[in-house]
């Protein structure tokens, strides 16, 4: 009978030891199947099960994205008090659910997270739910209220429309509100994308008179809506604002609307727009222009453009730009071209188009909302913090206390961006001696009343004490050299200033900058000892007509002089070193002669094509300035902002010794500056003067074709192109500028013409130009290329990038980043407890194809990487990603390992570019620690279990399904302990495997003692 048993017990532990054999990696545990669940930790990735009523079970933290999407079985969900966030589109299009209950834990709803749900009835909003998507409940035409808790200091529900709690932002009109007609309340300043979504009782609106943008998307599908009244002030209508809106029959659109975008009014049948002003109703054609047609230009005697013994080219005349004739129309626009592209809709309106529409990179209060998307996740943040606030690399960071006033403390070296963002109950701030810097929107919004800046500081951010209302008294050093876009704009001491009638008209701080003009028009002359003419100084002043500058002048601010229309002299200073972008842009030049001591010209910088294009710019000097751009082009959002530094100007005059095609000067083909031709003068005497084209930069039309015109007026007289340079359509590096170098623009060159005539000359010179018989490969749209560095990368095969919704191709870099490497062991070790890691930190940087522009923010976008699993951490499971935000605060980020070709990799979603790190944990006892987290050990904010985040500090089980979840947790920690590697190499199931098997065999042949003895006798 024992021999029986041993046998059985032998056998059995070999089937033990053959079952262990198949025991699956961790990494198949990554997505599980649990019950009716397929989750990933603790968020439902899918719903798969079909009963009516569900009831998720209390171990889930988040309802991922699209989880339950499109599920028609459900009609009452119950959400536990453990979930934190309901995902993008999580219950979108549940056609019969009806009721679903929202716990008091739930923080954020995201976008769409319930649109489509048409039968929906009954949702309530807790009190501390602080985040809406856009669209939450659009069409739901069933919902035409949501409770939402007295407590919520975020959102309110008025009269079937959900509002923010200050009143100022339509967050989404009820699709069930019963009534045809809405008048939106005169604190609305802002309308949600898809707030109206799908609103098909609505036929009547009027729109608040603080609105100035008609977002994407924002009133469509709204199918009885048959009369709206949009309010003079309004600017823009953005893409699919009214599509499909098919009753619309009467909009009437006020002369304030620059913009609206040509599918803005998408599948409308029958929609009559209505143009006020002295233009008129417009029904198909444009009301004709009163235009003057001749041009005046200030001669000079002489020639005034020439070249000296050394091949330099000079201007010996006066400098002030010649100027156009003054032109009068019958309406606000110059010219018949000036409503750009058109479109009829319903066979009947037309639809204008302006040339330079809203762009969200200096639109202040989108670049507010844009940052604290992007920027802003410190929901997420593991960081040890010295009570209200953080400080990290000398950055102070994220104050969270309500003291009214506040010592930052020795030892900071910047204030950090946002770092006292919207804290209305600040009023004083002492800034100590060790501060160089304050950053982006650092006081924006505070009940700031004073500040002292110190005399160590240099720069002021961007926005960095915007809509500071009741500041009233300000000391600004003259330490301080860089004052960025909007610094101070709408804060009380500026307005204060504006408005007081007396004192000087020039606002003069720090080292020379001056910050702002209060004066009247015509010319004017800038302050001796100025040395910095500050952003957007004069912004938007039609009444100055000239501007002259003092040799102190050094720089010239982003959108200085931007949107001047009838400036049309300026005499640049000679000791001028950098003109920031958009500086002159839109403005009445027609010329520009660009002195020897500027080095750096900014993107847009000359960009008239708004208006009239300039005919020419001269580069006096044989050193070309350099192409720059500031923090606004490097917004992924301000891709209108990335334009050429003299967009739409056709030539350029430089010295016969100035190369054109060396790398980053403002006319090299690789740079965003200058496409048009290059010429040097080689007959100054002669009249016409006598051009040579030294370099052919302009890009093809969409048919492919370039035309060069060969007359050329500069410098207040004529020439001709007499010659042309064999270098001429040749980079920097000697290789064909046209032969895949446009790939980026998206057409290939077809042919060159000189102003529609042939030339033998040029024939001679496009051998190596692509024509219609070979065309490169050009780009799609959004394309990304991903570089991986290969000293961190086995292979850069299965990398792969996108940025849904951007229009722009770009480049994505991803390189070693050792400089972060100790920021990111010291967050982690706070975080996990343990300093055993394997860590490659990364840098990850995104640039347009288009300039080269490196891009700082991406906005409201989220870019979607793919790339290899680095060399350093091959065949170790269990990765993990970290980012550091622009403030070096630490963001863990939801990893992803698939395979991509064969090539194992890693996929995860960044909202902004910043230091990024892979790493993976080693823990002495892995299968004891994570046995003790699950029996109730959490993290301190999150309780987080080895990866799945509670929301608690213990587990309680009930009910069948958290039981099944607690089950699969469990025996995900036994999958994980076997497959645990013994120094690297073997797994400890092995060691099991042989331990049992051996065990099994001595079992099995083992014999009884007492049996061997009767037997021998």
């Amino acid at each position: 009978m024992k021999r029986i048993i041993r046998r059985v017990i032998a056998i059995l532990l070999c089937v033990t030891a053959l079952i262990l054999v198949f025991v699956p990696s961790p990494e198949s545990y990554a997505s599980t199947v649990r019950g009716d669940y397929e989750m990933d930790g603790s968020v439902i990735v899918k719903y798969l099960g079909n009963a009516d009523r569900v009831t998720i079970p209390n171990m889930v933290t988040e309802i991922g994205k699209d989880a339950f999407a499109d599920c028609a079985s459900i009609v009452k969900v119950t959400i536990p008090d453990s979930v934190t966030t309901i995902g993008y589109q999580a219950f979108e299009n549940c056609i019969n659910l009806e009721e679903v209950v929202i716990p008091e834990s739930v923080r954020v709803i995201d976008s769409s997270a319930f649109s489509g749900c048409v039968r929906l009835k009954k949702v309530n909003l807790p009190e501390k739910t602080k985040s809406l998507g856009s669209g939450v409940f659009a069409g739901c035409n069933s919902l035409s209220t949501v409770p939402i808790a007295g407590g919520n200091l975020y959102y309110v529900c008025r009269d079937g429309v959900i509002y923010n709690y200050d009143g100022t932002e339509v967050v989404q009109y009820l699709a069930g509100r019963p009534y045809t007609g809405y008048s939106m309340p005169g604190s609305i300043e802002k309308i949600r994308e898809y707030a109206f979504w799908g609103a098909s009782n609505l036929t009547d609106l009027i729109i608040s008179s603080k609105v100035k943008t008609i977002p994407e998307y924002a009133f469509a599908n709204c199918s009885g809506l048959t009369n709206v009244v949009l309010p003079y002030g309004v600017q823009s209508l953005m893409a699919y604002s009214f599509a499909d809106c098919d009753s619309l029959r009467n909009i009437s659109i006020p002369d304030s609307v620059g913009y609206i975008d040509v599918n803005a009014f998408a599948s409308c049948k029958s929609a009559a727009l209505q143009f006020d002003g002295e233009v008129g109703t417009l029904t198909g054609t444009p009301a004709p222009s009163q235009t003057g047609t001749g041009t005046s230009t200030s001669t000079v005697s002489g020639n005034a453009l020439q070249t000296d013994d050394s091949g330099d080219t000079v201007y010996t005349g006066d400098l002030p730009v010649s100027t156009r004739g003054n032109t009068t129309t019958a309406g606000p626009y110059d010219t018949i071209e000036d409503f750009g592209d058109t479109r009829i809709i319903g066979g009947q309106a037309l639809v204008m188009m302006s040339r330079r529409p809203p762009v969200r990179g200096f639109d202040l209060e989108a670049a507010e909302e844009e940052d604290d998307v992007a920027e802003s996740n410190y929901d997420n943040i593991r960081v040890t913090n010295f009570g209200d606030y953080y400080l990290v690399n000398g950055i102070y960071s994220e104050y969270s206390g309500g003291a009214e006033n506040v010592a930052v403390p020795s030892g900071a070296e910047r204030i950090g961006n946002r770092a006292f963002y919207q804290n209305e109950n600040l009023k004083a701030v002492s800034i100590p001696d060790t501060v160089t810097s304050i950053g982006d929107f650092a006081f924006a919004k505070t009940g700031l009343t004073s500040v002292k800046i110190p005399e160590t500081v240099t720069s002021i951010g961007y926005a960095a004490f915007y809509q500071c209302e009741k500041l009233a008294d300000v000391d600004i050093p003259e330490s301080v050299q860089t004052i960025e876009l909007g610094a101070f704009d709408g804060s009380g001491w500026l307005n204060l200033w504006k408005y007081d009638p007396s004192g000087s008209s020039y606002l003069i701080v720090g080292d020379g900058i001056l910050l702002a003009y209060k004066g009247g028009g015509g010319k004017i002359s800038i302050p001796d000892g100025v040395k910095t003419i500050g952003p957007q100084c004069f912004y938007d002043n039609d009444l100055i007509t000239g501007v002259i500058f003092p040799d102190s002048v050094l720089t010239i601010g982003e959108e200085a002089f931007d949107g001047c229309t009838n400036l049309k002299e300026v005499s640049l200073p000679n000791n001028l070193q950098r003109i920031e972008d958009r500086a002159f842009m839109n403005t009445g030049l027609t010329q520009a002669i660009i002195p020897i001591s500027v080095r750096s010209i900014g993107v847009g910088a000359f960009d008239n094509s708004e208006l009239h294009p300039m005919d020419s710019v001269v580069f006096l000097g044989n050193d070309l300035p350099s192409v720059s751009y500031k923090p606004t082009a490097m917004r992924i959002s301000g891709e209108r902002l990335r334009t050429p530094s003299f967009n739409g100007v056709p030539s350029a005059i430089v010295s016969a010794n100035a190369d054109p095609r060396e790398n980053g000067s403002v006319v090299s083909p690789e740079s965003l500056g200058f496409r048009g031709q290059v010429y040097t003068i080689t007959d100054s005497s002669s009249y016409p003067g006598e051009l040579e084209l030294k370099s052919a930069l302009s890009e093809p039309d969409e048919e492919g074709q370039v035309v060069i015109d060969p007359h050329v007026y500069a410098g207040n007289r004529s020439y001709i192109m007499t010659n042309v340079s064999d270098l001429a359509f040749n980079n920097y590096d000697e290789s064909n500028y046209y032969n895949g170098r446009l790939i980026w623009a998206g057409r290939a060159l077809q042919d060159i013409s000189i102003d529609g005539n042939e030339s033998d000359a040029l024939k001679n010179l496009l051998g190596g130009v692509y024509t219609t018989e070979e065309e490169p490969e050009l780009s799609d749209n959004n394309a990304i290329a991903v570089t991986c560095d290969p000293s961190v990368f086995p292979t850069g095969n299965g990398a792969s990038a996108v940025l849904p919704g951007s229009r722009e191709n770009y480049i994505l870099s991803v390189s070693s980043d050792d400089s972060t490497e100790d920021v990111f062991k010291d967050f982690i070790a706070q975080e996990t407890g343990t300093t055993r890691m394997t860590l490659v930190p990364l840098d990850l940087s995104l640039r347009t194809m288009r300039g080269n522009i490196n891009i700082s923010k991406l906005g409201t976008g989220k870019l979607e990487v793919c790339i290899p699993v680095p060399q350093a951490l091959s065949g170790k499971s269990g990765l993990y990603g970290a980012m550091l935000n622009d403030n070096y605060l630490y963001e863990p980020v939801a990893l992803s390992e698939i395979v991509v070709d064969g090539v194992d990799c890693i996929r995860f979603v960044a909202s902004h570019l910043s230091p990024f790190a892979v790493y993976s944990l080693e823990r002495e006892s892995e299968g004891a620690s994570v046995v003790q987290s699950v029996t109730g050990s959490t993290t301190p904010e999150t309780g987080e279990i080895m990866g799945y985040s509670t929301g608690a500090g213990t587990i309680s089980v009930s009910s069948s399904d958290n039981a099944n979840y607690l089950s699969d947790n469990r025996m995900e920690v036994v999958v994980n302990t076997l497959n645990k590697k013994v120094g690297d190499t073997v797994e400890i199931k092995w060691f099991l495997i042989v331990i049992l098997l051996c065990l099994g065999m001595i079992l099995f042949l083992v014999k009884d003692k007492k049996q061997n003895k009767n037997g021998q006798g």
